[in-house]
């Protein structure tokens, strides 16, 4: 079964890949001029790619029953809510340990992500930030419709809800095969987006987790550089921001069960 589920991840990564690449080979060809930095292109090419790879996917698999996204039997909003900030806990604590290790004992993992990155700046929140964060939002939605949505839809009637999260956490982690550190990271991400979006049958949860996780640097490094102006924190950021993120998680999901609990008792 292990052997199946990793041939099935690596068959559904390719795929997306593959789409990915023709993408990429189309907007070259038609715009030419264009390059990845120019955010004007970025943000016209992702809206383009994920617009027509959602139809692609509804159109070739078949997809009909949009209303999966919301599932009557399960849409309980706080309940929901509760689930996504407790994953989104786990996955921010897990990475809060990885981060502490991987620092304390002097690992050159972060060598691309510079504390004093002045493009992410309190002070230059402008209007290609805000390009960039609808990039990054478009890019999202396009991920989890296919290694949520569309693989749960595909998968759900020859695998139970274990396996098929374990092949949207492997297919997401090889799509990131960057390096070790960013394999182990998405397929940590992906299991955990997998699960939220099974125990709460709508993509909007999964989304929202995946673009906070996604942004969290852009959100919580200027709140870090504005106690931190001289910057001695050094890369020490990185599991301070994800000890940031658990903590705030955490709090609401905590907040969301003790409501939760109140409700059911008023009933």
């Amino acid at each position: 079964m292990i052997i199946k589920t990793i041939f099935v991840s690596g068959i559904s990564s390719v795929i997306f890949y593959f789409f990915n690449l023709i993408y990429q080979l189309i907007f070259s060809k038609i715009f030419p001029n264009f390059t990845i930095e120019d955010t004007n292109y970025l943000l016209f090419f992702s809206f383009i790619k994920a617009l027509s790879f959602i139809l692609l996917l509804l159109l070739f698999f078949k997809i009909k029953n949009i209303s999966f996204l919301k599932n009557k039997n399960n849409d309980h909003l706080l309940s929901n809510i509760n689930n996504m900030f407790k994953y989104g806990s786990i996955i921010f604590f897990i990475f809060f340990i990885i981060f502490l290790v991987i620092i304390k004992c002097n690992m050159n993992f972060f060598d691309s992500m510079i504390y004093s990155n002045d493009a992410i700046n309190i002070n230059n929140f402008d209007k290609n930030t805000m390009k960039i964060l609808i990039i990054v939002l478009l890019n999202v939605i396009l991920e989890e419709f296919y290694f949520r949505f569309t693989l749960v839809k595909v998968l759900e009637e020859k695998y139970s809800e274990k396996v098929i999260a374990l092949i949207s956490a492997f297919s997401f982690g090889f799509i990131h095969s960057v390096d070790i550190l960013s394999i182990i990271s998405a397929t940590i991400i992906g299991y955990f987006l997998a699960v939220t979006f099974l125990k709460t049958k709508r993509l909007v949860y999964s989304i929202f987790l995946h673009y906070i996780i996604n942004v969290d640097s852009i959100i919580i490094l200027p709140i870090i550089k504005l106690f931190d102006p001289q910057e001695k924190l050094g890369e020490n950021w990185m599991f301070l921001s994800s000890l940031i993120m658990f903590i705030i998680f955490f709090i609401i999901y905590i907040l969301t069960k003790i409501i939760g609990t109140k409700n059911e008792k008023v009933r």
